[in-house]
């Protein structure tokens, strides 16, 4: 019992105890960044657009669900869909709306004159949905009109393609800085040999982890 207590009493121990708090604190803090926002929120844009050889023009338009929360039909405002814009008659819409959730469907869309309605109907939590439209002229206004119940609705300016690749290289810097901040901490502690090894196993081990799940879950973005 005494031998635990000193262990239990000593510098190293107390170092250890606050490195690893430290830590937990940290990957506490971004947990709750991410997990601290609204509820629902809706992300349109941006507007990309050229000029086709028959000189009509191809507009695609992005719509993201980025809530903690699926937004249901019953957050449509008296069944009203969600008006995005362009500013120019729309000839047609292509069929193949592009879903990053392949295993969900597409939520109800149509156009009217200068108008792409969608919904009133599901869009999932994390969707990222895709429209291809064809115009006689290039767009020139994009604006949203929406009435959600409780739903936090913004223009995004970067395509749902180049955030996730940020995103992406984001997360693996954070994940550098975190396995070189343990290596730090265990090395300047004094850790003995067998518990360090352990240490940098199990380090590894969890990033090995993360960076696999993240490339069986990757999303394959169309081309902006």
């Amino acid at each position: 019992m005494l031998a635990a207590g000193s262990w239990l009493e000593s510098p190293l121990t107390l170092n250890i105890v606050t490195a690893v708090g430290t830590l937990l604190a940290g990957v506490g803090a971004i947990w709750l960044i991410l997990v601290a926002g609204p509820r629902y929120r809706l992300r349109y844009g941006p507007l990309v657009h050229e000029q086709l050889d028959d000189g009509s023009w191809k507009v695609v338009i992005y719509l993201s669900s980025r809530g903690r929360r699926d937004i249901t039909r019953q957050a449509f405002d008296a069944g009203k869909p969600i008006e995005l814009d362009i500013g120019v008659t729309i000839l047609k819409l292509a069929d193949d709306v592009w879903n990053s959730l392949k295993d969900t469907r597409v939520v109800d869309v149509q156009t009217s004159g200068t108008c792409l309605l969608v919904g009133p109907g599901v869009i999932h939590r994390w969707q990222d949905l895709r429209f291809t439209l064809t115009v006689a002229t290039m767009p020139t206004t994009f604006t949203c009109r929406a009435s959600l119940i409780d739903v936090n609705v913004r223009y995004q300016k970067l395509s749902p393609r180049r955030r996730y690749r940020i995103a992406a290289i984001v997360g693996i810097v954070l994940a550098a800085i975190f396995y070189g901040l343990l290596v730090i901490v265990v090395l300047s502690l004094g850790v003995p040999d067998p518990w360090r090894l352990i240490t940098f196993l199990v380090g590894g081990s969890i990033l090995g982890v993360l960076g696999q799940w993240m490339f069986t879950h990757r999303i394959d973005y169309p081309n902006d």
